[in-house]
């Protein structure tokens, strides 16, 4: 039959041979059985029908076939053909990992699964332990799932951790994945994110697909291990293309939102569909969300809100959100206010904050609920208090009025000014009014004028112009007929000029400039997990700047330390704030002839904000004029890249871009056209600056380092090196 189906030896023709699959299933071939509920499960050869597939699969299973177990386990845990059911998911499972060979006589084997799993659950447990206890690693795991679950012996995470660490020490993949699990959890053991990680490494080095998907994540979130996208993508896309479908799910997550990878909605397309076709909530979430925006795949409402059901329907909230949005708007579906309310509610009460959101609106305004100004209170609140800035905002609104609550001035400027924080524009404009009329604040039409004009940037940003052109009215009309009492009254012209420049090239300089004006540009990299580094006469005479990262990540920076004898300056992030994982320091200095290259941004303004990549040498160990402070480098800069970092083949920094020769003067003086002549600041230089801080710097085990290729070093770099927006003094 698979020689038909693939063509080996014979001409090709699959519909032949899935008439000898189907014979040979319906005579009892548990692999048959396997191949065919495959073909249904992924609609090859035949239509897609999962309770088909289901039904193969445990006729399979019940034979003590392993791998469709395995797969009838995840059918009961997704609801794949069968009704959701997670103890029978538990079980199957169970059997699944029960699959050990044991000899009886020194030249025979016999497979244990078969009669294991006519057994009940006390005496397969205790032939299990009987296994367990001659060292059967495979067997020691299959009692750790025991103990996990309680099938066959009392419950005791205590206990399955033992048995998981026997398995894992005599190299059992599944004991090692399991063992990492509970030290994540902190179930039956200390938690310990690094020994987590440490089995995962074990599990995922013997090609453990799931272990390679929680290491990708740990790698991706910086759990236990130092974050590193490049290895988060490559061990997610690994356990991806094995078809893990929470690797899938969260791969293409990563590229729908453009974090940690360059924003691609067709390979989030690869990624989400068949995680979402094989029934992943999560990932039907998003093929939903993707339909509606028509973002790499077709727009389509109607297929939008098909996804969206089944989503719901698993129980996940988000897509119970999204369902209900779908019905109160009429979009993809008859307009149903009632069913919409009705999905918020299950989705609020499941803690979606979005949901719980959109319920307050419903009340307030009574759509599909009687109207409840209590009610409606209640629900912002418990969205407000868990960050949702629109609610946060309402709450506001709320408190100020005294609608449904008692009222409160003071708490209605706390909440606005939370959500305005969070960039929601209506509650800056609703801020910079309590400060232009003093209320709950202290008067100040410069604070005024500054929330006014940062909710015009974020009107601007969604294209809403008329809101723009309010924003300007009201600074206007806060300074009066003489301006120069404000000082900062120049910010309405500035958002018109944005809003014209805007109108006119379809972008605005206002994604860049954020409150204040741009006086230039460079670039810096992450030294520490709070600081980036970069050069003084960058940030020089100013006292802002705005790190702008490839991922779309903005940080507003302040200047920490500088060195300006070596041109260093060390820029500090605010507590709190997340920076992508710092970019390790050389411990050994560079010499001459060693390849080098830079990350940086030239010339943003005519070349783009996109990094750019250039290789060159080490020319010389010394600068201008022998000064031992420098290298010179034969790497092509330009403005723009001062501050970059300076790095060999293994991705360590050994220099900061300082300088170039200046090929003009140098023409003057000797009637010579130099090219290439650059220079970078030694790394020896940097360590006081950090020291000075309290910033610690990685670097890598040289036992471990080996050298990329430039495109593998781009991508993993790349997300480490900010371009740098420099603001004025204000």
């Amino acid at each position: 039959a698979l020689r038909l189906i693939w063509g080996q030896g014979t001409p090709a023709d699959p519909e032949a041979g899935l008439q000898w699959i189907r014979k040979s299933a319906a005579a009892g071939c548990p692999d048959a059985q396997d191949f065919l509920g495959a073909c249904y499960s992924h609609g090859d050869l035949v239509s897609k029908d999962p309770e088909e597939a289901a039904r193969w699969k445990r006729l399979a299973a019940e034979q003590g076939h392993h791998a469709c177990m395995a797969d009838l386990a995840e059918c009961y845990s997704r609801g794949f053909g069968v009704p959701r059911n997670q103890e029978k998911s538990a079980y199957w499972s169970s059997l699944a990992s029960q699959h050990v060979t044991v000899r009886v006589f020194p030249d025979v084997e016999i497979d244990q699964t078969e009669s294991l799993s006519l057994e009940n659950d006390e005496e397969r447990a205790a032939r299990l332990r009987e296994l367990a206890d001659d060292g059967e690693a495979s067997a020691q795991c299959s009692l750790g799932d025991c103990y996990s679950y309680g099938t066959g012996v009392p419950k005791d995470r205590e206990e399955a951790v033992w048995w998981y660490r026997k398995a894992a020490e005599g190299g059992s993949a599944q004991a090692q994945y399991q063992l990492a699990l509970s030290y994540f959890m902190g179930d039956g053991v200390v938690a310990s994110d690094g020994k987590g990680v440490q089995w995962l490494n074990l599990s995922s080095g013997q090609g453990h697909r799931d272990a390679q998907c929680e290491l990708g994540l740990c790698f991706l979130e910086g759990r236990g291990v130092s974050r590193d996208f490049f290895e988060a993508i490559r061990l997610l896309n690994l356990a991806a293309e094995a078809g893990v479908l929470k690797a899938q799910y969260h791969l293409g997550w990563l590229f729908l939102e453009g974090h940690a990878v360059s924003q691609d909605f067709e390979e989030a397309a690869r990624w989400l569909l068949p995680a979402a076709r094989e029934g992943l909530p999560e990932a039907q979430n998003l093929v939903g969300l993707m339909h509606e925006r028509g973002d790499g795949i077709r727009l389509d409402q109607e297929e939008a809100v098909d996804w969206y059901q089944r989503a719901a329907e698993a129980g996940l909230s988000d897509g119970q959100y999204n369902l209900g949005r779908a019905f109160f708007e009429g979009r993809g579906a008859p307009q149903n206010i009632a069913f919409a309310v009705q999905m918020f509610r299950t989705a609020a009460e499941q803690g979606n904050v979005d949901a719980q959101n959109f319920l307050g609106k419903c009340h307030s305004k009574g759509d599909g609920v009687p109207q409840d100004a209590g009610e409606a209170v209640r629900w912002y609140r418990t969205a407000a208090d868990r960050g949702n800035a629109e609610a946060q905002y309402h709450l506001g609104e709320c408190l100020f009025s005294g609608s449904g609550t008692k009222r409160d001035i003071d708490g209605a400027v706390r909440y606005f000014r939370r959500a305005a924080e969070q960039g929601f524009s209506l509650a800056s404009l609703a801020l910079g009014e309590c400060y232009a009329k003093g209320e709950a604040v202290p008067q100040s039409l410069t604070a005024a004028a500054h929330w006014f004009h940062k909710a015009g940037i974020s009107f601007l940003q969604r294209g809403s112009i008329d809101e723009v052109l309010v924003c300007v009215e009201r600074i206007k009309s806060i300074s009066g007929s003489n301006p120069d009492v404000i000082p900062n009254a120049f910010l309405a012209d500035e958002l018109l000029e944005a809003v014209y420049s805007k109108n006119v090239n379809g972008d605005s300089q206002a994604d860049l400039e954020g409150l204040e004006e741009i006086c230039g540009f460079g670039t810096g990299w992450v030294v520490s997990e709070s600081h980036l580094l970069t050069n003084y006469h960058v940030v020089e005479d100013c006292n802002q700047a705005q790190l702008i990262f490839p991922c779309g990540l903005k940080v507003d920076a302040f200047i920490e330390r500088v060195d300006r004898a070596n041109d260093l300056a060390l820029l500090g992030v605010s507590d709190g704030q997340d920076l992508p994982p710092p970019i390790p320091i050389s411990p050994s200095e560079g010499h001459a002839g060693q390849s080098v290259l830079t990350i940086g941004y030239p010339h943003p303004n005519d070349l783009g904000t996109t990094p750019k990549i250039t290789e060159g040498i080490i020319s010389s160990t010394s600068g201008y004029e022998n000064d031992v402070r420098f290298l010179q480098i034969t790497v092509p800069v330009q403005r723009g890249n001062s501050g970059g970092p300076l790095l060999n083949l293994m991705g360590e920094v050994v220099g900061v871009v300082v300088s170039k020769l200046n090929a003009a003067k140098m023409f003057e003086l000797t009637g010579d056209l130099t090219e290439n002549v650059n220079f970078a600041v030694k790394t020896a230089y940097i360590q006081p600056l950090l020291a000075a801080a309290s910033a610690r710097a990685i670097s890598y085990d040289r036992g471990v380092c080996n050298t990329h290729s430039l495109e593998d070093l781009f991508h993993r770099l790349t997300p480490s090196i900010a371009l740098i927006a420099v603001k004025r003094d204000s």
